[in-house]
């Protein structure tokens, strides 16, 4: 998944899937029809194991890691950080935000959850304190006590800003696992210099327990992120369940959602609520024209024809289709709005002119392989070092290594290291025959200027390239442009 619109067409519509349109209809059929009633019913569809049971040292990990996060950051926060994070509450050298730091310095890390509660309670319980923390506060509390939500946020954390978020991917995790897929889910982020911002179920009851908020430019590592949680961990398959009724799905397991971008009544909608709206206008509409045309079907629920005729079904779905046109959702996919996936092809259209003034931007003496990245399927089969492999592995760039001998033309052994591109082929002739086949067919996909974007891209991986890691590149570099020269 390479572009927005990749993740567009790889999401499926929980419209695709009759039978779940079928099983809304009788979430709808079954409800007292007020608003409440019908959208419980939506999010509560799992039958979880354990419903309410927390991991108390997953708990205590996860909140005392945030606390302590924060109270480090405050601390040690400069001016030029303060007026990235909180410019609009006040001035670094206001005397309460100077105080909350004082205080603050003055308190040992924790380890639990009751330690960071005693700690809140008495800056709250302290009118010296009170007004000060409730401005700068980590954490956010959000709904009833049976379906509260908590908040966490790179930005409150004053770690990372935060940006406007533009897409939802749901979780269904088992309750007592919740807090270990947020710590993952937030090292993971900070590991890979992202910003984060998510909530997660107190309770675990619905099915929507983790929900992650990110936008254009970093949703697709997210699902990246999950994808690769997901073969590390077996939890990822045997506590994780399908995402809620109402968003789409990637893989089964990941809910999609677009962040909504319509308001009712100058009213902003949350994911879930719009579409219950529409769904229920879309029953309504059709199951009364379903009997005005139907006669022997009066007096039959809506799921009671659902379960009898499967035109019904379909005719729920049009009409569903229809009453989404009207607020502006996109007909071909439920889950996301038109103004959504019009932003999502400009996101690409600008990365796409970013990539092409980046290429047109590299030296020309960096471009002496231009013909060698041609033949990219044929170094990827032979064995030895792997593109991904120097992809990966990155140094900071702070320290310049001395140079050795093997990273210019001139003092390489070309022939020793041919014989030895050899022997190792030698050894490893079936696993670049069974890679072949796929390698060409990955590369035929690619369009006209994939080469020479590939190009610029992998030369200025390997300029960062520790010496050994360069060593490996370049032999591999230089034995290609022997063999081409040769074919030549």
């Amino acid at each position: 998944m390479e572009t927005l619109m990749d993740l567009y067409n790889s999401v499926q519509s929980p419209l695709e899937d009759l039978d779940k349109v079928k099983k809304i209809i009788e979430a709808y059929s079954k409800s007292d029809k007020d608003e409440k009633d019908f959208y419980n019913k939506l999010v509560h569809r799992s039958n979880k194991k354990y419903d309410g049971r927390t991991s108390q040292k997953s708990v205590d990990k996860l909140n005392s890691l945030l606390f302590n996060l924060w109270k480090a950051n405050i601390v040690e926060m400069n001016e030029d950080e303060y007026k990235t994070f909180y410019s609009e509450k006040g001035n670094y050298q206001d005397a309460d935000f100077q105080k909350l730091r004082k205080q603050l310095s003055l308190i040992n890390d924790v380890s639990t959850e009751e330690e960071v509660e005693n700690i809140i309670n008495k800056f709250k319980g302290n009118p010296q304190f009170s007004e000060v923390y409730k401005k700068y506060k980590f954490t956010v509390n959000q709904g009833s006590l049976f379906d509260k939500w908590l908040y966490v946020d790179s930005g409150k954390l004053a770690q990372r800003p935060t940006n406007n978020a533009q897409h939802r991917l749901y979780l269904n995790v088992e309750r007592p696992y919740i807090e270990n897929m947020v710590l993952l889910l937030i090292t993971e982020a900070d590991k890979r210099n992202m910003e984060f911002s998510l909530k997660y179920s107190d309770q675990g009851a619905r099915d929507d327990t983790i929900v992650i908020y990110a936008n254009d430019s970093n949703v697709l590592q997210y699902i990246e992120i999950l994808r690769n949680f997901r073969e590390k961990y077996q939890i990822f398959t045997s506590e994780v369940y399908s995402p809620p009724i109402m968003t789409g799905t990637i893989d089964g397991w990941i809910g999609y959602g677009a962040e909504p971008t319509i308001t009712i009544n100058k009213e902003q909608q949350s994911y879930t609520t719009l579409r219950e709206k529409i769904v229920k206008e879309a029953i309504s509409r059709a199951y009364s024209d379903w009997l005005s045309s139907h006669n022997n079907m009066k007096g039959f629920s809506e799921f009671e024809i659902a379960e009898k005729d499967n035109g019904f079904i379909q005719a729920v779905r049009d009409e569903i289709v229809r009453v989404g046109k009207e607020y502006k959702l996109d007909e071909n996919n439920f889950c996301f709005d038109t103004k959504t996936v019009q932003q999502m092809k400009q996101t690409d259209s600008q990365s796409k002119q970013t990539s092409k003034q980046q290429i047109s931007n590299i030296p020309t003496k960096e471009t002496r392989y231009k013909e060698a990245i041609a033949l990219a399927d044929e170094l990827l089969q032979k064995p030895g070092v792997d593109w991904e492999d120097l992809l990966d592995k990155k140094d900071d760039g702070q320290v310049s290594a001395p140079k050795s001998s093997i990273e210019t033309d001139e003092t390489q052994n070309l022939e020793a290291v041919l014989a030895e591109l050899n022997k190792i082929r030698e050894n490893d002739e079936k696993r670049r025959n069974q890679k072949q086949n796929g390698w060409r067919k990955k590369f035929d996909k690619r369009d006209k200027d994939y080469y020479k974007r590939a190009e610029a891209y992998l030369l200025g991986e390997l300029k960062r390239l520790s010496p050994e890691e360069r060593k490996r590149g370049n032999q591999y570099l230089s034995a290609l442009e022997n063999e081409q020269n040769r074919d030549k």
